[in-house]
Parts: structure tokens; C-alpha cells; sequence
């Protein structure tokens, strides 16, 4: 199942049903009828079920479209959209994502507790630093006692230089899960 990212500030908004939808740049690899797993705060907060999917151009954007995205005019919604994408131009193709809850979840899961079938992070991280070390690179071993010196992927990205760095944090994580689920299996 794929999965949505929202920021924090967009939290009360989601789950008081004000935010009803999502614009997003470029094209979005959803369709009408998906489901999708939402990300908000460092939580998966629920699932949705995707009712609509609409492409404009940034120019073609309305009053109507800001609302359904939570916000009170088309100014407010593209002033948000520039401050999260940067420069954009009336020919900027957005992707509008309507949806409707499926489920809130009562439990918060961190997502980086979801995304290794609820087991912890750390727990995977220690696992794969005491039983399976061989299995790792030099680089694989630092980024994997960085995560557990820091506590969080989002920590040691952080210590690393950015968020940007999750991403090659979550790569050896994945990996270290994987080993760990296939020697469990034997």
C-alpha cells in the first residue's frame, strides 16, 4: 500500500475533515479507488481511500480547490504551495487528490515503526549490529550505530546534514530488516 506525507501544522485539519484533499506538484502516482497510509507529525495517522484525481495547471487553480484543501482562498493555498516547492510558474502542473477516510487509527505508530511491520526501529538497528555485522559494509555499520546513538533515522539524517538523508538511512534499515526477517524464517 502506498503512503501520503503531511506535515504537523496540517494535522487538526485532517482529522477534523476541513482538509479534504491534497494539492500536490507534478503527477502523482495514485488513482481513483486507491488506498493510501497517512504520515502526519512522524505518525501514521489512518488510512484513506482516494475519491478523486484531478491535473491542473497552477493557473487554472480555484477558490473552490484551496477549500477543499483546508484553506481559506486560492492566495493562502498558493502562498503555502510556494513556500513549500519554491518558484512556480501558472504552468506548474498540480496533482489534486480528493479523499475520504478509511480508518484513524486509535494506536499511533511512529512511521518508522510502520514501515518495518510495527517492529522498533532500535530493536532492528541493535539486532543487526549484534548478529549480523558481516552482512554490512563499513558505511552500513556507521549509519547503523549513528541511528542507534541518536535514537531516531530522523536524528542521525539530521547529524548527517539534512532530512534529505533519511533516505539512504532508511535504505540500510530496510536492508538489516530483511536479513533479520529471512534468518527468523530459518
Amino acid at each position: 500500500m502506498k503512503h501520503l506525507q503531511f506535515k504537523s501544522e496540517y494535522l487538526d485539519k485532517l482529522l477534523s475533515g476541513i482538509k479534504k484533499a491534497t494539492i500536490r506538484i507534478g503527477r502523482l502516482n495514485v488513482k481513483k479507488g486507491d488506498e493510501l497510509y497517512v504520515h502526519c507529525g512522524g505518525f501514521v495517522i489512518g488510512k484513506i481511500k482516494v475519491r478523486n484525481i484531478t491535473y491542473k495547471k497552477i493557473s487554472e487553480l480555484s477558490d473552490e480547490d484551496a477549500r477543499k484543501d483546508g484553506f481559506i482562498n486560492l492566495r493562502q493555498l498558493l502562498n503555502r504551495l510556494k513556500k513549500h516547492y519554491g518558484k512556480l510558474s501558472p504552468n506548474t502542473i498540480v496533482t489534486i487528490l480528493e479523499f475520504d477516510w478509511v480508518e484513524i487509527f486509535k494506536d499511533k505508530k511512529t512511521s518508522e515503526e510502520f514501515a518495518y511491520n510495527g517492529k522498533n526501529v532500535l530493536d532492528i538497528v541493535r539486532e543487526a549490529l549484534n548478529n549480523y555485522r558481516e552482512h554490512f559494509t563499513e558505511k552500513e555499520l556507521f549509519l547503523l550505530r549513528l541511528v542507534l546513538e541518536k535514537g531516531s533515522i530522523r536524528k542521525a539524517a539530521q547529524h548527517l546534514g539534512g532530512l534529505s538523508k533519511r533516505k539512504i538511512i532508511r535504505k540500510v534499515i530496510k536492508k538489516a530488516f530483511e536479513i533479520i526477517t529471512l534468518k527468523d524464517k530459518f
